[in-house]
């Protein structure tokens, strides 16, 4: 999935085909191991990984980073990451960037 985090149309059917078993396969095992649906696992995947870039890579925007994850509108990367980690992206950094100083 790593591979393919860029590419804002890799979803749960490109990833079923990735992994080679059937979407309700897919799910079941997501669902049992993670509570999550197929599509929030995805988006969680990408959050975590945006997460990482705009920790160790101060000189991108967020939009930048939203379209380096696979998100193709900033409003929603920042809706969901809001979501996910009960902040907004800019909130998150200056935190961080608070405890690292």
């Amino acid at each position: 999935m790593e591979e393919n985090l860029g590419c804002e149309d890799f979803g749960v059917q490109e990833l079923t085909k990735a992994i080679g078993v059937s979407r309700s396969v897919l799910y079941r095992k997501i669902k049992q191991q993670t509570g999550l649906n197929l599509v929030e696992f995805i988006n969680m995947v990408r959050l975590k990984k945006a997460a990482q870039i705009l920790l160790n890579n101060s000189e991108l925007s967020i939009s930048e980073v939203a379209y380096q994850v696979g998100f193709n509108d900033p409003k929603y990367f920042s809706k969901t990451f809001k979501k996910f980690y009960k902040e907004s992206p800019r909130t998150y950094i200056e935190k961080f960037s608070v405890k690292n100083n």
